[in-house]
């Protein structure tokens, strides 16, 4: 038997890879993403320490939550869009046009969504910074007290740089009278309703036709808006839209 192993995680390394598994109780695919490592290598680390059997019963704690009042927490995040001239693959099937927009650059969408009526604002930018965040929370709390939500108590992000290391950011907040609420590491369900619009952004608008370039699909997100908010059924809102919830709370009529 060899007295050491060239190629075996440093003890540093294995207890990182053994601290994700006491935090999360994730299996070595879910674990690769966080730690960085090939399943494999963190399937033996877990078996040489006696940790490759899951505790049993246990998931990623969280309980489902929603605030009393229109306005009062919002949610926030990005999503990146790719620019394009013609429609790829994805949108023809014709794997000669693939990478045909390549170094067209990215759009971010960013997004922030009520916590309680789901009511969605959006704002296009050519760069993911804490100055087109800070200005796009500033209007969207402003355009939801148009649409007759309340005043922001409070907004929710996960901990990118441009929202936990920015000064202009934090003075916005201030300037509301907001508090910030960060999302504690690996816990994506926290912050999961903005994450879901954002599923549904990407595949009924950004994804939802065959757009002939990303400036024609970039001006049709207003007019997607309009539906999401006024028109499109919301499961979690008994098929209503988000605005007819605004309306209910405040006694007012659609």
């Amino acid at each position: 038997m060899p007295r050491s192993c060239p190629w075996r995680l440093a003890p540093a390394e294995e207890q990182r890879i053994l601290d994700a598994r006491e935090r999360t109780n994730y299996g070595p695919a879910r674990l690769a993403g966080i730690v960085g490592y090939r399943r494999s290598t963190i399937w033996k680390v877990l078996a040489r320490h006696g940790r490759s059997r899951r505790r049993a019963g246990e998931r990623q704690t969280y309980r489902r939550y929603e605030w009393a009042q229109p306005g009062a927490l919002l949610h926030m995040d990005t999503k990146r869009l790719q620019r394009f001239q013609t429609p790829g693959h994805w949108a023809t099937g014709d794997r000669d046009k693939t990478g045909r927009s390549r170094g067209g650059g990215y759009v971010y969408a960013h997004c922030v969504v009520d916590d309680h009526s789901r009511l969605a604002y959006v704002e296009l930018h050519s760069a993911d910074t804490a100055h087109a965040a800070s200005q796009t929370l500033k209007r969207a709390a402003a355009w939801m007290r148009e649409q007759g939500a309340g005043p922001t108590e409070a907004v929710m992000t996960d901990n990118a740089m441009i929202y936990r290391n920015s000064t202009q950011f934090a003075d916005l907040l201030a300037q509301l009278g907001a508090r910030h609420i960060r999302t504690p590491p690996y816990t994506p369900r926290w912050n999961g309703k903005v994450e879901r619009f954002i599923q549904t952004l990407d595949t009924e608008w950004a994804h939802g036709r065959a757009w002939p370039n990303s400036t024609t699909r970039d001006r049709a997100l207003a007019s997607w808006l309009r539906y999401y908010n006024r028109r499109r059924p919301h499961t979690t809102l008994r098929d209503q839209p988000p605005i007819s919830r605004v309306h209910k709370d405040r006694g007012q009529d659609n």
